[in-house]
């Protein structure tokens, strides 16, 4: 992900964005790297609000069948393949 903000390598819409949005190189190299630095923020929330439901779900069911061991077992191993 720094790579990509280092380089400056930038989405489609962000280089659509500069072209028709902004004219000195300056403010594009700072304009990209802020939009890229909130596109990666936002990822990387979307992803932690993914896993938090995810082990909602999984407490969920471990709660509710955690005491058939053999059901669990099964799958967990299903899970994880």
């Amino acid at each position: 992900m720094t790579k990509i903000m280092v380089n400056c390598l930038s989405t489609l819409g962000i280089n659509k964005y500069l072209k028709f949005e902004v004219w000195e190189d300056d403010q594009r190299s700072k304009i990209c790297r802020k939009l890229l630095s909130y596109k990666i923020g936002n990822a990387i929330s979307e992803e932690k609000s993914a896993r938090r439901a995810f082990m909602k779900k999984i407490d969920y069911l471990k709660r509710r069948w955690g005491h058939h061991s053999i059901i669990m077992q099964k799958f967990l191993v299903f899970m994880q393949s």
